[in-house]
């Protein structure tokens, strides 16, 4: 039986509700739009495209950042970085949202998009397929371009290693996600176990910020997430953060790149690329990244998968 996000008892569907309730009043706060010179949105759970208002110059620049962080959160921390890319091409902007990396994944392979914000894990998969898309550049956040994945469990938690949850509800991000899942299934295909055999149950909370609240909340006893999205954590909600702790840190990974489509023609991918690394030179770009504690974009670093790529089935 595949791990899935309900369980049989009573409590455990107590909880499904309570998180579905959750997700409907996000969903509900993604579906706002902005005026005409602001961010559109798709609605989460939408697998098209919903028609915007656009302006004479043309299609709006529909960006797609895939589900890392939940809806609200990504409406809040991208708009400003969409919004600029939309100005720098002249165009107006769109922010596209999906409610899985799968169905992100299959957004860009269909060219719905034209630029999208990708897990590594959901990209390294993606690029073994045919009309794999093309990453054209890669945040540095903190002078580096790897990110990690942690382990973690409450604050008050005795736990201080992976036999240690062993038995225990576990919160992974999204089947598709390198460190909020991949990771935590290569360490159990290391010890010739499955994920239905080491815990007691399994939950997918659709992000990052999610798993990390569903700890904090005894919703799950351990989660694997992002460590970059824990320490933005610390200082937007640092009431959520201090009730967990890291047990457990991954090796590094590269950081998840910024895509364009296979379809897109070579010199629109030349002009995103351009505009992602140029960002940082002016004092508009410096504001927007640090917003979202980038420094700035640079060109894709030789190797920048393998580490993934080892982790993760063929």
């Amino acid at each position: 039986m595949q791990p899935t996000f309900f369980a049989s008892s009573f409590g455990h569907w107590l909880i499904r509700a309570l998180w579905l309730a959750g997700v409907a009043a996000t969903a509900g706060a993604v579906w706002w739009v902005w005026s005409s010179d602001a961010v559109p949105t798709v609605p989460l759970y939408e697998t098209g495209s919903r028609p915007v208002p656009v302006r004479p110059e043309g299609k709006p620049l529909r960006v797609l950042v895939a589900s890392m962080v939940s809806p609200q959160s990504t409406l809040d921390r991208y708009r400003e970085l969409v919004a600029l890319l939309a100005k720098l091409g002249g165009r107006q902007a769109q922010l596209q949202q999906r409610k899985s990396y799968f169905d992100a994944n299959t957004a860009i392979l269909n060219d719905e998009t034209d630029l999208a914000f990708v897990c590594t894990g959901a990209y390294v998969q993606m690029s073994r397929l045919p009309r794999a898309p093309q990453p054209i550049a890669v945040p540095v956040v903190g002078g580096e371009t790897i990110y990690r994945a942690v382990l973690i469990v409450r604050s008050d938690d005795s736990a201080a290693d992976w036999p240690a949850i062993r038995g225990r509800k576990m919160a992974f991000v999204d089947p598709l996600s390198l460190t909020g899942h991949l990771w935590a299934r290569n360490y159990l295909h290391q010890q010739a176990t499955t994920e239905e055999a080491y815990f007691a149950s399994t939950i997918y909370a659709g992000s990052h910020d999610r798993a990390i609240e569903a700890v904090a909340d005894g919703l799950a006893d351990a989660a694997t997430v992002d460590e970059l999205v824990l320490r933005g954590l610390k200082r937007s909600r640092p009431d959520v953060a201090s009730r967990v702790k890291v047990i457990v840190t991954s090796e590094g990974f590269g950081i998840p790149p910024v895509v364009i489509p296979a379809a897109r023609p070579a010199a629109e991918r030349e002009r995103w690329t351009a505009a992602l690394l140029s960002l940082h030179t002016t004092e508009e770009g410096r504001r927007t990244l640090a917003a979202l504690n980038i420094d700035r974009f640079v060109a894709l670093p030789p190797g920048h998968f393998e580490s993934a790529a080892r982790i993760i089935e063929p």
